[in-house]
């Protein structure tokens, strides 16, 4: 069975398999089992329900009544349309806790980059794991007693890994996403619990082919650790930023060294670039949960520091923005105002 599904930028045609069991699906656009498409507004999401009703569905009740409600003739669409001038497209979604983290974004009719975006669900913040502190994708035997303590020989607290549209121009290619229970190194920086957004440049395998060792902020292979502390040359270096320290699976993190918190400036949100081998491989987004939840921005930004000249052309942001949005019942990050840019 086929059926269709438009936005206002774009008429995409799906298949839609017999199984109606779940709807859950790692990546909507490839596994749409048993599914309808609501759409939401503030230009916000295209969300999915199943066949059958709420019932069969595992999201969270509250989230599943307020899609319910959103799903019609497009007269909500409209009555949004004063609040947002465009609509971001869903593209994966994951559980965390009892709600969902979701990647999303809008392009122009070329096929470049307008935004690109995560949210993660009010339901999903209420309810974040914490026991234990880590999921056990970052962890090294450091005592080698055959065991690994998920408390002392973990790092990167849990992980989810969502992936973004191959729109024109855009070099982010997927997002790893670490809700931190206890934060991490350094002390005095981004040791408070926290949100690590990374928007990786890098390939997948690539990344994963960073080793977990006893060096390092975070449990680094010492090799690996030195390939991440490579320095980044000129003209691809960014400007005034430093420290943090390399991790396991990821590389190594530079900071902005004039801006919070490496200022000694309050921990609420901060820009990082990662590096390895001596390549900017991500762009990462730091929020502090306890500024974020109490806070709960209409709209904040960060207008990002480029460094002058980049590897690969493409379309990059020039800042990036969090807002809460009561209606919508989560908290958007997003990446805006791209424009192009050549390789040097």
């Amino acid at each position: 069975m086929e059926f269709v599904v438009k936005n206002k930028e774009r008429t995409v045609v799906m298949e839609q398999p017999e199984d109606k069991s779940n709807c859950r699906a790692g990546n909507l656009r490839s596994r749409v089992t048993g599914c309808r498409r609501i759409v939401l507004l503030l230009g916000v999401v295209s969300a999915w329900s199943c066949e059958g009703g709420g019932a069969n569905s595992d999201a969270p009740q509250d989230e599943w009544n307020d899609l319910q409600a959103k799903e019609g003739d497009g007269s909500a669409l409209e009555a949004d349309s004063s609040r947002s001038t465009q609509s971001l497209t869903l593209e994966n979604q994951i559980s965390i806790g009892d709600g969902y983290l979701r990647t999303l974004y809008a392009a122009n009719r070329d096929g470049t980059p307008r935004t690109i975006a995560v949210a993660i669900t009010e339901a999903a913040a209420k309810t974040l794991p914490t026991m234990p502190m880590h999921d056990g994708n970052t962890c090294f035997d450091k005592d080698g007693d055959g065991l690994v303590d998920p408390m002392h020989e973990c790092g990167g607290g849990h992980e989810r890994v969502l992936w973004f549209p191959k729109l024109k121009g855009l070099p982010f290619k997927w997002l790893m996403f670490n809700w931190q229970p206890i934060g991490h190194g350094p002390a005095m920086v981004f040791d408070k619990p926290h949100f690590d957004v990374h928007f990786f440049i890098q390939d997948y395998h690539l990344r994963n082919a960073i080793r977990t060792g006893p060096c390092g902020a975070v449990f680094v292979n010492c090799d690996d650790n030195d390939k991440a502390l490579k320095p980044v040359p000129d003209p691809y270096n960014p400007v005034g930023f430093g420290r943090p320290g390399a991790a396991g699976r990821m590389g190594n993190h530079i900071a902005d060294l004039n801006a919070p918190p490496l200022n000694g400036g309050a921990f609420e949100d901060a820009f990082v670039y990662g590096t390895y081998d001596g390549h900017i491989t991500f762009w990462e987004t730091v929020y502090a949960t306890e500024w974020l939840f109490t806070a709960k921005p209409t709209r904040r930004c960060i207008d990002i520091k480029w460094a002058p000249q980049v590897e690969e052309s493409g379309y990059y942001p020039k800042k990036t923005c969090v807002s809460h949005r009561s209606s919508e019942r989560d908290y958007l990050f997003t990446f805006e105002d791209f424009a192009y840019r050549a390789a040097g």
